[in-house]
């Protein structure tokens, strides 16, 4: 358009520039939208929301600091099991003992029961777990002391999260979640008071206790974990033959994944991607393999802007070269 408008004030070499500007930014347009359609979800981190169910949360939040392989991080988790076999736990720090269990014999996290205070207002269905009005809940805790030499953590299943008020020798602070969540306590904290306001929609049970890490079977989860740093990267199975499972630090959607060049089966676990194939014991190739929806549009559009570029002087050519035989025409008349 701005071609065809402004064609009879430029003279054929500016023309000709125009053009040219013109094929450029098409092909950067065309670079852009190819390239920018063809992100797959799975790198954007935490685009993942948490669906809840009735009861119990399916995701957790955690540390960032906490690097918990697939779970919470930037590495993959192989497992010696295909664990789509087996049923799910009650909460989500079941699933990641399991995960444990299968890799290491033994659970990561091992649980402390915490003491609510006498003035606490929320009924204790069990040691662990609270029944939470609808509106907002306060609860109070006991104090307790935390070893230097001891990793804790603080859990809670809260649907719509709590702010924690966390006092200790050295310092007072507050944290803030949005909803289920896994966080560290501070091993030089020396004696822990903690106080929960938690909003709640609507009764429900909640689990909160706290957590000392196995650091055993962390360091075995370690071992079995490793860079997931592109689309196509390898694995070890350690040995492991037959049923096994890769959980990818990816979001759970319509991906497809092939190991050692065959597509296999993916689900979703805590809220990853999952495959399971047959290991040989040895190394493995795994290929993420996402088709983005976006490509095949960004081309077609990108083409019909070239396309449309390239019409517009042409017709203009054409028209201007009829005009003159019509002109031609009437002279010879």
């Amino acid at each position: 358009m701005i071609y065809g408008i402004a064609k009879d004030r430029l003279s054929g070499k500016a023309k000709a520039v125009v053009l040219i500007l013109g094929f450029i930014f098409v092909g950067i347009n065309a670079s852009f939208i190819m390239f920018n359609n063809s992100i797959t979800k799975m790198s954007t981190e935490e685009y993942f929301q948490p669906e809840f169910g009735d009861e119990e949360a399916q995701v957790l939040i955690y540390d960032d600091e906490f690097e918990l392989a697939a779970l919470n991080g930037s590495k993959f988790l192989i497992v010696p099991e295909d664990i789509d076999l087996y049923e799910r736990g009650s909460y989500p720090i079941d699933d990641v003992n399991f995960l444990s269990e299968k890799i290491s014999g033994t659970n990561l996290f091992e649980e402390i029961y915490i003491t609510p205070s006498a003035d606490a207002d929320v009924h204790q269905k069990d040691p662990d777990r609270f029944i939470l009005d609808a509106g907002t809940n306060y609860l109070p805790f006991s104090p307790f002391r935390i070893s230097p030499d001891e990793r804790i953590f603080l859990y809670c299943t809260a649907m719509c999260g709590a702010a924690v008020e966390i006092e200790t020798d050295n310092d007072a602070g507050t944290r803030v979640f949005t909803g289920p969540f896994l966080t560290e306590l501070d091993p030089e904290s020396g004696e822990v008071k903690l106080n929960f306001e938690i909003e709640s929609d609507g009764e429900e049970v909640c689990y909160i206790a706290l957590f000392k890490l196995n650091r055993d079977a962390y360091s075995e989860l370690i071992a079995f974990s490793g860079d997931a740093v592109s689309s196509r990267f390898k694995i070890d199975t350690r040995g492991k033959t037959g049923d096994c499972t890769v959980i990818l630090p990816y979001s759970y959607d319509d991906t497809k994944v092939k190991v050692n060049g065959s597509y296999c089966k993916t689900f979703e676990y805590a809220g990853k991607l999952c495959a399971a194939f047959n290991g040989n014991g040895g190394e493995m190739e795994v290929t993420v393999d996402r088709k983005s929806d976006g490509i095949v549009p960004g081309i077609a559009l990108s083409a019909l802007a070239a396309l449309s570029l390239v019409a517009i002087p042409i017709s203009q050519r054409y028209n201007e070269k009829k005009r003159r035989c019509t002109e031609g025409n009437n002279n010879n008349a």
